[in-house]
């Protein structure tokens, strides 16, 4: 699995790596996924664990071997800062939602997505099976991508805000784990709606 860096500038430009070694403000990671989105003396946002308390960071890449970077971690990140949300307006990305206390799945529409999570919008009959019957647990999210023969990913994923008005339900992907399935997922929902013109 691991941890989520994302770059400043560019949403789509993230990674996967573990931390291996944390000195001053210097960390050395491992990375364990797309190696050619790591570019030197640029800014990303890290989740550096320190003292066993995940820390979100703003680092510089200084020094690449291998799969191993070296970064220097210049400040940190604000907790109040969000992951910046791509908004969908080009795609239809079904979005099935699976939960053992609902008799079965729903499906929305996605409408944004970020590292930290992802909003779909529901028919009113469903936004309210799902605000009365699982607020606050666990679920499966099924993302279908219909234009690729039916093609589909599944996270686990947390219900944290509804909106009456929209009929919108904002989910978070659970947070330093799972970012395999999280960090694909957003990378295909972003290659979707851009080969659709967004």
């Amino acid at each position: 699995m691991g941890l989520v860096a994302r770059h400043r500038e560019y949403p789509d430009k993230v990674f996967l790596y573990l931390p291996e070694r944390i000195e001053n403000n210097t960390a050395v990671l491992k990375i364990v996924s797309k190696k050619n989105n790591v570019k030197l003396n640029e800014f990303y946002e890290f989740v550096i664990p320190i003292e066993g308390i995940p820390k979100k960071f703003i680092g510089v890449v200084k020094e690449i071997k291998g799969n191993r970077i070296k970064v220097e971690l210049r400040e940190p990140a604000s907790d109040k800062r969000k992951f910046n949300r791509f908004a969908i307006k080009k795609s239809i990305i079904p979005v099935g939602i699976v939960a053992e206390n609902l008799n079965k799945p729903v499906t929305g529409i996605l409408r944004d997505i970020s590292l930290g999570g992802f909003k779909i919008k529901f028919s009113e009959r469903d936004f309210n099976l799902l605000k009365n019957y699982i607020g606050g647990l666990s679920v499966i999210a099924i993302f279908r991508f219909l234009n690729e023969k039916d093609f589909h990913m599944k996270t686990d994923a947390t219900p944290i805000r509804f909106d009456e008005k929209e009929k919108t339900v904002a989910f978070t992907f659970p947070f330093g784990s799972d970012s395999g399935n999280a960090l694909r997922i957003y990378e295909k929902v972003i290659k979707v709606e851009k080969n659709n013109g967004g």
